[in-house]
């Protein structure tokens, strides 16, 4: 947990599991229960696009606080975060590091889309962006 003046913040990535109080996992599984998986050509389908997807989101997670030094959703419970994150787009990085190349920037934020089919379609595509960028290279991630 972290203390951010009078009030604590907690982030999901970093909270164990055996601190977590029953409503709150009862709050994590209704918002999993209602949420709109909606398959995209079938069950087998719906699921390598869901692993796929939130590889390449958690993956936009890292690099956002690696290059930040904060997390993009951050609330005061485990809910909370969750509906950050289905609701909320995630703070510009470059307003939180200034000196923030434009290109990196639309490279994290492409992997933090909201909607899975605007992310990249794999962490492979994900890292020959950031070898683009690192080699000087055009990045297919557009400027946001």
């Amino acid at each position: 947990m972290k203390s951010s003046g009078s009030e604590e913040t907690r982030d999901l990535a970093r909270q164990p599991p055996q601190e977590r109080t029953l409503e709150e996992l009862g709050e994590i599984q209704q918002w999993i229960d209602n949420h709109d998986w909606a398959p995209l050509g079938g069950p087998l389908d719906a699921v390598c696009c869901i692993a796929t997807s939130s590889d390449v989101f958690s993956l936009g997670v890292i690099l956002f606080e690696l290059l930040t030094g904060k997390v993009p959703f951050n609330a005061a419970s485990d809910s909370d975060v969750l509906h950050r994150i289905g609701h909320e787009l995630p703070p510009r990085p470059r307003k939180l590091k200034l000196n923030l190349p434009r290109e990196l920037e639309a490279i994290v934020l492409k992997s933090l889309e909201k909607d899975p089919l605007n992310r990249y379609a794999s962490a492979g595509a994900m890292c020959d962006d950031l070898n683009r960028f690192l080699s000087g290279e055009p990045v297919d991630a557009a400027p946001y």
